[in-house]
């Protein structure tokens, strides 16, 4: 039950990501096709020739996505816990 919450809570940590706090801060990506980008975005984003010089989330990004999906499914498990043994205990 423990795997399932820390499963859910890494999905819905990358969806949140990727469909709702990207287009929040990257609204318009041909934007840095003449401009650089500051040193918080380029330590979660990479705009490469890969991409044609559009910022696209990297490695450092996906692993906090996941350490942080990680705690708030384990933070959620534990809450469910303890209310599932008050009431059922």
């Amino acid at each position: 039950m423990k795997y399932l919450f820390i499963l859910i809570g890494i999905i819905f940590s990358l969806l949140l990501n990727l469909m709702i706090l990207y287009p929040l801060i990257v609204p318009d990506p041909c934007y840095y096709h003449s401009h650089d980008m500051n040193i918080i975005m380029s330590f979660f984003f990479y705009a490469g020739s890969a991409s044609n010089g559009h910022p696209e989330p990297n490695f450092v990004n996906l692993i906090f996505t996941i350490v942080l999906g990680y705690y708030i499914g384990n933070w959620h498990y534990k809450k469910y816990s303890k209310w599932y043994n008050k009431i059922y205990q």
